[in-house]
């Protein structure tokens, strides 16, 4: 296996009511934690630091997703929930190669090239044991801030949609080794109206967390991959002295 591959490539098609784009704009700039933020790439904004402190370098993907009824009428999100889990980088991590993180709690070996495993003596558990309420909204530019010059990654899954027009899984690798960043996306795993409203029942009664407190609900094909490098001698908005 090549170990710069994003994940496995595994898809199931649509049904056309549930379109979902990645990486087309930048929709960070201008909006919410974002605001105030000098744009790098379209995957990487430098907010300003305050009282001479240095710029936090902000690393991103941008997803929208449009949905539609069975008339073929656009139709409001009504829920957007994410599930996050940390990803430790081994010592010499880079983010180039894939191999030297490790999705905290995950035991599967077939989400290579990540690596899943805990020390042996350790069971960590995910940082999410659930989905989480997460504001809905058709455009998103979900990321981390880096606080500190030290690796470190997340994954997110979310999962959108609206009951009447079915809904989307996907998933947000955002990775940080101190001198770069890299962001990757899935592809879209859609679901019909009646396969998301049975995921939400289950999210919400918990039967989720049981069957999978430590796995990914889907392992969806890479999308996008981009890898950005943070300006240097950056000041305190990001720019270059």
């Amino acid at each position: 296996m090549d170990e710069n591959a994003p994940i496995p490539v595994v898809d199931k098609p649509g049904d056309g009511r549930v379109e979902v784009e990645f990486e087309k704009k930048d929709f960070s700039i201008g909006t919410a934690r974002y605001k105030g933020a000098r744009p790098i790439t379209k995957n990487l904004s430098m907010k300003p630091g305050g009282r001479g402190q240095p710029a936090t370098p902000m690393c991103h993907a941008n997803v929208e997703v449009r949905l539609f009824d069975d008339k073929g009428r656009r139709v409001s999100m009504s829920r957007r929930l994410v599930r996050t889990w940390d990803i430790q980088p081994l010592p010499g991590a880079t983010v180039d190669n894939l191999r030297m993180w490790r999705i905290i709690g995950l035991e599967h070996k077939e989400y290579m090239p990540f690596s899943p495993f805990p020390l042996p003596d350790e069971r960590p558990v995910p940082s999410d044991t659930n989905f989480k309420w997460d504001n809905p909204g058709r455009f998103d530019a979900q990321g981390l801030n880096s606080l500190q010059p030290t690796p470190f990654g997340i994954l997110q899954e979310f999962l959108a949609g609206n009951r009447s027009a079915g809904g989307a899984y996907f998933q947000t690798y955002t990775l940080f080794d101190g001198s770069q960043c890299r962001t990757i996306n899935s592809t879209a795993f859609k679901l019909s109206a009646a396969d998301y409203g049975r995921l939400l029942d289950a999210i919400d009664r918990g039967a989720y967390t049981k069957q999978f407190l430590r796995r990914l609900y889907f392992m969806p094909s890479g999308s996008t991959n981009d890898i950005s490098d943070l300006p240097q001698q950056s000041g305190a908005d990001g720019g270059t002295r």
